[in-house]
């Protein structure tokens, strides 16, 4: 299940079993964004093994 990490969405995954919760891309990206704000190599490094799902 994908959301912005709010508790309602993740106690979403108690109804189903076989779910997982994660950040939506947009979530997940501005995530990235603010932590590696003044690392923009390692963003990038980042971003790029998130996207193949490494």
């Amino acid at each position: 299940m994908g959301g912005d990490g709010a508790e309602w969405i993740k106690k979403g995954t108690e109804m189903f079993p076989d779910a997982l919760f994660h950040l939506d891309t947009f979530h997940l990206r501005r995530a990235l964004t603010r932590a590696l704000f003044f690392y923009r190599e390692h963003y990038q490094v980042v971003a790029k093994a998130v996207s193949k799902l490494d």
